[in-house]
């Protein structure tokens, strides 16, 4: 698929197809929450796979939402 072109999902396992479209997610956020610590990416079972760097911004954080992740926990 080309940049920002949806495409098919499918399980981390391969044994899933996922019936559904999925597009790259370009997204910055901030929280206004100064103890959060961790970000971590889950697949599409929920399992954690790795983690986003947070940066401190302004009473808060941010993070550059991975193009590719659907769930990104905040801790």
């Amino acid at each position: 698929a080309n940049e920002g072109e949806a495409r098919p999902a499918v399980g981390h396992d391969g044994r899933a197809l996922v019936l559904s479209l999925v597009e790259r997610a370009k997204v910055d956020v901030r929280i206004a929450n100064r103890n959060l610590t961790r970000a971590r990416v889950l697949d599409l079972n929920g399992n954690a796979v790795g983690d986003v760097p947070l940066e401190k911004a302004g009473g808060g954080v941010k993070l550059k939402f991975p193009e590719t992740a659907l769930y990104v926990v905040l801790d």
